[in-house]
């Protein structure tokens, strides 16, 4: 536990000032609880025993008094470390999402987002339960069992003997069963991380579940991830409720005990009436501290479970950092592939690119082609450093994109896609993506040259329409042209276009190929293609077979000197 309190320190040092706060009312609280004993014994031995009814009744007013400062004290307290625990959940959020964005595309590949969710989502909650009521009450419960032990001593040592025989028995059962709990705990955390995933890809693809009627099938998916994750419940809670019955059994009998023995030294003269109620209170403190530690050690035992997932996230560190390295202050935008091989981490088995080797000239428009599983859009997927090849080197104006900043390459290369995404924000939201508002006429222009204007001027809220879930209310043709719009925003030197246009009709596209060479930036685009009229027009065309190039020219010239490229028109090119 010591190590991870070092681990949590930075998300727990900035609400210092509430954790004190909190802190020293648990100390006031503490104080007025070892206090109550004494009044206690003050009433029987002086009040009671003495016939004084004045004196009963000033000790009774004085402990009320106490119970009345005891009622602030435990709301300042518990808002205290509520209000920390909020806030360092807050700020461990803030850093665990960083991390994840900034992992290399093949992390992303082998994780779920929605398994990356759930331990953003639910797994750092553990901190608010750590600050906000484990701790807190680890501290209470130590120095109460503490000070109740040493008052106890102080009142009678051969009665506090008889009592703490029980104490060994229960720090074993804590031990003992507190590294089950922790186990079973990170089995219930796995269990629930996977149904909750499963979940959220559920409803995430709901319409590809209703289009082929599956909702039964994958609610049973479902019910079958539950069922996992109650069985790991059920062991859970079968170790929980073994070590409560333990301690309590102990705790009780060690009463019973002190009870019996404290009334036998009463009945001889060697003890007080009062001294033995005060006794007695300061063994229920001593037995409550220890049940109560015991609660804590396998709530500790959870939260341990959990947040060991999320710093085994936080603490990594990326293979592909999103800065550092050179940021020159011009670009011209010249690509130049040379002899580049690459396979996905996630299929070391399958290559995928095989000595590639081509240029992409400023200003250049490039269609690659081929054959489904070609090795396109990895390519692309290269160029925007999703990914580095395993051999080979890709240049970008004659330097080598590792030694190139990652943020300001990407800058430069600007990557849309035929899925193109859009956010639940308003479209003018999505369109800047966090950027500052650009000058209207820029972004008429990237509208324009998007042809997102005509479809733009029939919302009656333009810009300031809401997108929806993933943007769903809209079609692909509309979506895709509001992602181009975006990237024309950014003004890159090369726009690296995977079917960016496939849901675009013949004469929209035509628009936007227009449109792109008489934009003042004038970006290259190497653009992956499908259809006849995204190639015909092409300053070159680059066909690629087996992760390879097969050939490489003008349309028109492919299609007199390569039989390859003609089969791929006339049987896998769309015409419109």
């Amino acid at each position: 536990m010591r190590a991870q309190l070092r681990r949590l320190a930075p998300f727990l040092r900035p609400s210092r000032r509430e954790l004190a706060a909190g802190s020293l009312c648990a100390l006031g609280g503490l104080a007025l609880s070892l206090g109550y004993p004494q009044l206690a014994r003050l009433v029987v031995d002086e009040g009671i025993g003495g016939g004084a009814l004045d004196r009963v009744l000033e000790l009774s007013a004085l402990l009320f008094a106490l119970l009345l400062l005891d009622a602030p004290l435990t709301w300042l307290r518990i808002q205290a470390f509520e209000l920390a625990g909020w806030r360092s959940v807050a700020r461990l959020r803030e850093a665990l999402l960083g991390n994840l964005l900034a992992q290399e595309a093949a992390f992303h590949d082998r994780e779920t987002a929605a398994d990356l969710a759930a331990r953003l989502e639910i797994d750092t909650q553990q901190l608010r339960a750590l600050v906000a009521h484990m701790l807190p009450e680890a501290l209470r419960f130590s120095l109460a069992g503490a000070g109740a032990l040493a008052l106890l001593l102080y009142t009678s040592p051969l009665l506090s003997a008889l009592i703490l025989l029980v104490a060994p028995a229960i720090a074993f059962a804590t031990a003992r069963i507190g590294h089950a709990i922790q186990r079973r705990t990170a089995a219930l955390r796995e269990a629930d991380a996977r149904a909750h995933a499963a979940a959220q890809e559920t409803l995430a693809a709901l319409r590809s579940v209703r289009a082929h009627a599956e909702e039964a099938s994958e609610l049973a998916r479902y019910r079958s991830l539950v069922q996992r994750s109650v069985a790991a419940g059920r062991r859970l809670v079968r170790s929980q409720a073994l070590l409560e019955a333990a301690t309590g059994l102990a705790s009780e009998a060690s009463l019973l005990v002190g009870i019996g023995a404290g009334g036998a030294l009463v009945a001889a003269g060697r003890l007080s009436a009062g001294s033995l109620v005060s006794f007695l209170f300061y063994a229920g403190l001593v037995v409550r501290a220890f049940r109560n530690l015991s609660r804590v050690a396998s709530g500790l035992a959870q939260s341990h479970a959990a947040l060991d997932r999320v710093f085994a996230l936080l603490e990594r560190e990326s293979r592909m950092p999103l800065s550092g390295g050179l940021r020159p202050a011009r670009a011209l935008g010249r690509l130049e592939l040379e002899d580049v091989w690459f396979r996905y981490p996630t299929r070391p088995e399958a290559p995928v690119l095989c000595g590639l080797s081509f240029a992409l000239e400023p200003g250049e428009h490039v269609a690659l082609v081929g054959a489904s599983g070609a090795g396109k859009s990895s390519v692309l997927a290269l160029l925007a450093r999703f990914y580095d090849p395993e051999r080979g080197a890709l240049r970008f104006d004659g330097r080598d994109l590792r030694e190139l900043d990652p943020s300001w390459l990407r800058a430069q290369l600007l990557l849309v896609a035929q899925d193109a995404a859009l956010f639940s924000r308003s479209l003018r939201e999505n369109l800047l993506l966090g950027r500052a508002q650009p000058p209207p006429a820029q972004l008429d222009a990237a509208l324009r040259a998007a042809q997102a204007e005509p479809f733009l001027a029939r919302l009656p809220q333009g810009l300031e329409t809401p997108a929806g879930d993933r943007g769903l209310a809209f079609s692909a043709g509309q979506r895709q042209r509001l992602a181009l719009a975006r990237a024309l925003l950014r003004e890159p030197r090369v726009l690296l276009l995977d079917e960016a246009t496939s849901a675009l009709d013949a004469e929209t596209e035509a628009g936007l190929k227009a449109a792109l060479r008489k934009l003042a930036s004038a970006p290259a685009v190497l653009c992956v293609a499908h259809r006849l009229s995204s190639v015909a027009d092409a300053d070159r065309v680059l066909l690629l077979a087996g992760g390879r190039l097969a050939a490489s020219g003008r349309h028109e010239e492919l299609l007199r000197r390569s039989a390859a490229y003609r089969e791929l028109v006339e049987t896998q090119l769309v015409s419109e």
